[in-house]
C-alpha cells in the first residue's frame, strides 16, 4: 500500500462514470460483481449519515448490475438499511459492541466468512464504500483474496454530524488515514 496514494483525489484506473436519476458513481462497467459489501463509514445512521448514502448506492448498484446481487454490510449499517426497505442482505460483524468496533481487517475477515458461507466468488466484489475509505480497504481485501472493483459517489461528502469526529471532514481523515496506512504497513496487513 503507497502510504500517501487516494488521499483526496480518489482516481481508480479503468473507473467510468455512470448516473442513475440524479446520482453519479465511478465504477468498472466490464465487472459483473458477485455481491456487494459494504463496510460503514462512522457509525451514525441518521439521513444525513454517509451510512445512509452507502444503503442507497447498494439500491444504485442493483439496478445498475443486477437487482438480486446480495448484500454483506456491516453491522452499523443495518438501520440505515431498514429505513430505506433493503432488502437480501447478510449482516458482518453482528457480534461487535457498539463501544468494541472491529478494525477494517477484521470487518472483511467477517465479510469473507460469509462469501464463503454463501458460496460466493471473493474475486468478483463490488465495494460499495466511501471514497476516502476504498483504497485501503480495496488493499486490504486483496491480501485476505478478496478483489473486486468500486462503486463510489463521485461527489464526496463527510458526515459532520457523525459521532466519529475522523469522518467529518478530509482535513480530520487524512491524518488519522495517514497513521493507519502507515500501521498497517508495520504490521504487514498490507503490502
Amino acid at each position: 500500500m503507497k502510504i500517501l496514494k487516494n488521499l483526496r483525489d480518489y482516481n481508480y484506473p479503468n473507473l467510468n462514470l455512470i448516473e442513475i436519476e440524479t446520482r453519479k458513481y465511478k465504477t468498472n462497467l466490464n465487472f459483473p460483481p458477485s455481491t456487494i459489501v459494504v463496510p460503514a463509514f462512522g457509525s451514525s445512521e441518521g439521513l444525513e449519515s454517509y451510512n445512509c448514502t452507502l444503503a442507497q448506492s447498494v439500491l444504485d448498484a442493483r439496478t445498475f448490475f443486477n437487482k438480486n446481487l446480495l448484500a454483506i454490510i456491516q453491522n452499523l449499517i443495518v438501520n440505515s438499511f431498514n429505513k430505506k426497505n433493503i432488502q437480501n442482505y447478510r449482516v458482518a460483524c453482528a457480534d461487535w459492541k457498539e463501544k468494541n468496533h472491529p478494525n477494517t481487517q477484521q470487518i472483511l475477515q467477517s465479510f469473507q466468512s460469509i462469501l464463503e458461507q454463501e458460496g460466493l466468488d471473493a474475486q468478483r466484489i463490488l465495494y460499495a464504500c466511501h471514497p476516502a475509505h476504498t483504497y485501503r480497504i480495496m488493499e486490504i481485501g486483496k491480501q485476505l483474496g478478496l478483489t473486486g472493483a468500486p462503486f463510489i459517489t463521485e461527489n464526496v461528502s463527510w458526515p459532520k454530524q457523525d459521532p466519529q469526529k475522523r469522518v467529518h471532514s478530509a482535513l480530520s481523515w487524512i491524518p488519522r488515514e495517514i497513521l493507519v496506512r502507515v500501521h498497517h504497513k508495520i504490521k504487514k496487513i498490507t503490502d
